[in-house]
């Protein structure tokens, strides 16, 4: 008599990948990274519309702590 053939716990039949091309969004970097390109464009927009410093100048400056605070942080420890 055999044994029953198991299937491995990392076997594909265990788990579903995950969807194809959504697989980058699941580094913590990758979505920081985003998050500061998004500031940025809406602050190059808003600039060039016109609205007071002040505002265009908010967005740049969380873009650059959206982009720089992971790495910061570690220059820190």
């Amino acid at each position: 008599m055999t044994a029953p053939a198991i299937a491995p716990p990392n076997s594909s039949r265990s788990r579903t990948p995950p969807a194809r091309g959504w697989t980058q969004w699941l580094v913590p970097e990758v979505r920081w990274a985003a998050i500061a390109v998004l500031l940025f464009a809406l602050g190059a927009a808003l600039q060039l519309a016109g609205t007071p410093a002040a505002v265009w100048w908010a967005c740049y400056l969380l873009c650059y702590a959206a982009g720089g605070w992971e790495p910061g942080l570690a220059g820190l420890q």
